[in-house]
């Protein structure tokens, strides 16, 4: 709407409390409006006036019930954002648990749940909560993920193996959990192991750099021709990253070594 709009305008000048005023208005005409609601709530939390952000929030959440996935999802991750900010990392969590009720196999609410204990470096507390959530159901790739992620920043790669080798069993899904798997066993030099989960990470023709990370390892493994095979795959990131061409030029050289 124009009103909206304004507001938009005066929020991106940082003139909050203008913009806010634009949107009360437009909130008398659509009271029930899921998305004037959650932009209310962003605004008041850069006024910082936290309790009645979370009350738009709620409201935003509560009239959002015919909205797509990816929008809901929004305004849980946005409202678990603020309680994190303000230690209050149990009602994070069960926010985004809530959304998980609704959105199972929704990634960026497994992501936000991470993020929850990160933004407060709860990491072993992480751990005993990913394995509570392991237990309750032993399939869910995510949270096997996530488990192995905490465990790898607390430094134990031992345990991250395990963990993330369990999601990829759970599921075939779990292509961040191989790309993982992959970095750690490029550490140990394991490198065909590494490429096979490298391989096994790969998404779609958004993301190449799984193709750029299996030729990192056959360069490593001093392997030339498997590299380039490899770097062609992926010719797409030749001007996007600076190791694309550093990996095509150490293949040349290591043919003529």
């Amino acid at each position: 709407s124009v009103l909206l709009e304004k507001a938009h305008i005066l929020s991106h000048a940082h003139e909050y409390e203008e913009a806010l005023d634009y949107i009360k208005t437009a909130k008398l005409y659509e009271p029930y409006n899921s998305f004037i609601l959650k932009v209310e709530a962003e605004t008041l939390l850069e006024l910082d006036r936290i309790n009645e952000a979370e009350e738009s929030f709620k409201l935003a959440l509560e009239y959002s019930e015919f909205d797509d996935e990816e929008y809901v999802v929004d305004i849980y991750t946005s409202y678990a954002q603020m309680l994190c900010q303000n230690n209050q990392i149990k009602q994070a969590n069960l926010l985004i648990e809530k959304g998980l009720q609704s959105y199972p196999k929704n990634e960026s609410l497994y992501e936000q749940l991470a993020f929850n204990f990160i933004a407060i470096n709860q990491y072993e507390q992480a751990i005993d909560y990913f394995k509570k959530r392991i237990d309750l159901n032993p399939y869910d790739h995510y949270s096997w993920f996530n488990l192995g992620k905490f465990h790898e920043i607390t430094g134990n790669k031992i345990e991250a193996e395990a963990a993330y080798e369990y999601a990829t069993l759970s599921s075939s899904e779990a292509t961040n959990a191989h790309f993982n798997l992959g970095a750690l066993y490029e550490e140990k030099a394991a490198y065909q192991l590494a490429v096979d989960h490298f391989l096994s990470s790969f998404k779609d023709q958004e993301d190449l750099y799984p193709y750029v990370c299996a030729a990192r390892c056959y360069i490593k493994a001093e392997d030339p021709i498997k590299a380039r095979y490899y770097l062609d795959q992926a010719k797409e990131m030749e001007n996007l990253i600076s190791e694309y061409l550093f990996l095509k030029g150490k293949s040349y050289m290591l043919e003529h070594d």
